[in-house]
């Protein structure tokens, strides 16, 4: 059974004893499906234990705990949404004290399917240097308005002599889990890495408070924000069809005003300009008829297939990113359901991709998808775990020479896989996660393949390189090398790579197309208005307009149609969404 990560947040309810000289908070490891052959626990309203197979209900402390030394698998844990969080806290200290390591409790995912976050369980607990305190006062923000504020006191990203500050969210211990994972999700939004939650005991003689109660929110001496009373509809009963609580608030609507950042990053000009002529209103329409090829090949789990009519995680991540370029988001229940599907393919390990050829360039395109979804979407924080975990295997993967091949261990790293993880972790990157491979470091392996005549060969030291392999590396290495922050005006290489492109004439392939797009506006000038108008022509008048394919466009040799329309669609919105990598 796979698992994704979707958070890092971490969670401490009740006291945990420091038993350990360097104790960690308990990190909310990832989100994903429930496990086979897990033991089940229930969390009742009144903080009574209920075991799966067990007839008791009530557990006591001594039973509850020695069943934890002893189980026979994955512990999950069903919380009703009127549970204290006094009682969650004292389950998890039970867990830590019978040395259990994980704890999964069921919620619903952002893609609607019932799922489990994984709670890692450290020996002990670290001070927070920022304090999130909950009351039951006053009415006023959702959770969400959190998330300015708190990006606004972290500040920049981190670094190891400037670390982020960790965060406390302090509460009675009768609050209902149901809110108070309202505000962990939104805290996971605002990018908070670690999370300490502690319950402080009830007001004496106080009525607990119902899972709807109103609470009010402060973050140390900042103004006041505080969590709605929740609706009716904000919060799922407790059953097996249905999860106990969603992460997210509902969406809003939300759309950057250049489309999605692969469309969007590398784009950003849509709309800024007068009326479209033929050409651009031509254009326009291959575009949303792409899209719809692309949004009909998808399963009802969110899977694009391949010609072969196989679930596809290449073909599922660029269809994905195709929409996100033309400003899609994770609010769209196509793309939730997508996500969801990459999500549920990808291991403990953090691959989403069976060993084999391919294995890397796939698995390279689903970390670029996961990293660009998360900037833009609404609930977007919560895949950052995922990036983290798919940036991890792909370093792992990387070879002595600085590259990386497709998948097969006999082969030397190869110049077009190594282009696709390395835009993967720019991506990565300009989204300030720590990628432990600098764009300098990166940047090497590109200068081994390299000719005097612009062109990069497909593996080092190869002599001769088939001509079609060879345009297709060349223009891979040339939009890594932007996307690495180099500049053509200081480099005689990428100069010459960019008049080789222009010379090949072989932009009909999609992958060509859509690399060469990005490279040639970062070099601008006529270099550029030449590949726009050569480049379109050839997108417009190759995507079939009738028939079995209508809408589609021919798939390169090796790919699929789904690949080829996605990179299609892709190149079409950077023809008008798009922005300078590098200061020129």
């Amino acid at each position: 059974m796979h698992f994704a990560r979707l958070a890092v947040v971490s969670l401490v309810c009740g006291l945990l004893a420091a038993q350990d000289p360097t104790p960690k908070l308990p990190t909310l490891e990832r989100a994903g499906v429930v496990p086979e052959g897990g033991v089940t626990l229930q969390v009742l309203v009144d903080g009574s234990l209920v075991m799966l197979g067990n007839d008791k209900v009530g557990l006591s402390r001594d039973q509850v705990a020695t069943a934890l030394r002893t189980l026979p698998g994955p512990l999950v844990v069903h919380a009703d949404r009127e549970a204290r969080a006094e009682g969650i806290g004292d389950l998890l200290s039970l867990c830590v004290a019978a040395q259990v390591g994980k704890v999964f409790f069921a919620v619903q995912l952002p893609d609607a399917s019932i799922g489990t976050l994984v709670l890692a369980l450290p020996a002990g607990a670290l001070e927070a240097d920022c304090v999130v305190r909950l009351h039951r006062e006053r009415e006023g923000l959702p959770p969400a308005a959190l998330v300015p504020l708190v990006r606004r006191l972290q500040g920049p990203p981190g670094t190891k002599a400037n670390p982020r500050p960790t965060f406390a969210l302090a509460c009675p211990g009768d609050v209902a889990w149901a809110p108070l994972l309202k505000v962990m999700a939104a805290m996971a939004e605002s990018g908070v890495e670690s999370l300490l939650v502690r319950c402080t005991a009830p007001v004496p003689g106080a009525a607990p408070p119902a899972a709807d109660e109103l609470l009010a929110m402060d973050v140390g001496p900042t103004p006041w924000l505080q969590v709605p009373r929740l609706g009716p509809g904000d919060i799922r009963p407790l059953s097996p069809a249905r999860p106990v609580v969603g992460f997210a608030e509902p969406p809003t609507a939300s759309r950057l005003a250049a489309g999605g950042r692969i469309g969007g990053r590398y784009g950003g000009r849509a709309g800024d300009r007068a009326e479209p002529d033929a050409e651009q209103m031509r254009q326009k329409q291959a575009l949303a008829n792409g899209l719809r090829w692309l949004g009909q090949r998808r399963g009802a789990d969110g899977a694009c297939s391949d010609d072969a009519g196989r679930p596809d995680v290449e073909a599922t991540a660029l269809s994905m990113l195709a929409a996100l370029s033309n400003g899609a988001s994770l609010n769209s229940e196509a793309e939730a359901r997508s996500m969801g599907w990459l999500l549920s393919r990808q291991d403990g390990h953090g691959g989403f991709c069976l060993p084999g050829p391919g294995q890397v360039r796939s698995h390279a395109v689903a970390v670029w998808a996961l990293a660009e979804a998360s900037a833009i979407s609404p609930g977007g924080g919560l895949l950052r775990g995922a990036v983290r975990d798919g940036l991890d295997w792909l370093i792992a993967a990387r070879r002595a020479d600085g590259g990386w091949n497709d998948g097969r261990a006999e082969l030397a790293s190869d110049t077009i896989t190594t282009a696709w993880c390395s835009i993967a972790l720019s991506s990565a990157r300009f989204y300030h996660f720590e990628v432990p491979v600098s764009a300098e470091d990166q940047l090497g392996f590109f200068d081994l393949v390299v000719q005097p005549d612009g062109s990069h060969h497909l593996r080092v030291h190869e002599e001769r390189s088939d001509a079609a392999l060879l345009t297709t590396s060349t223009a891979g290495a040339l939009f890594s090398r932007f996307a690495l922050g180099q500049s053509s005006r200081s480099s005689t290489v990428m100069q010459s790579a960019i008049e080789r492109l222009l010379a090949s004439h072989e932009d009909y392939d999609p992958l060509v197309a859509y690399w060469g797009t990005q490279a040639m506006y970062q070099a601008g000038g006529d270099a550029w208005l030449a590949w726009l108008v050569r480049a379109r022509r050839e997108i417009l008048d190759s995507q079939h307009v009738k028939g079995e394919f209508v809408n589609s466009w021919n798939p390169a040799p090796g790919s699929s149609r789904a690949t080829a329309t996605a990179l299609r669609v892709l190149t079409l919105a950077s023809f008008d969404r798009y922005v300078r990598m590098v200061v020129r």
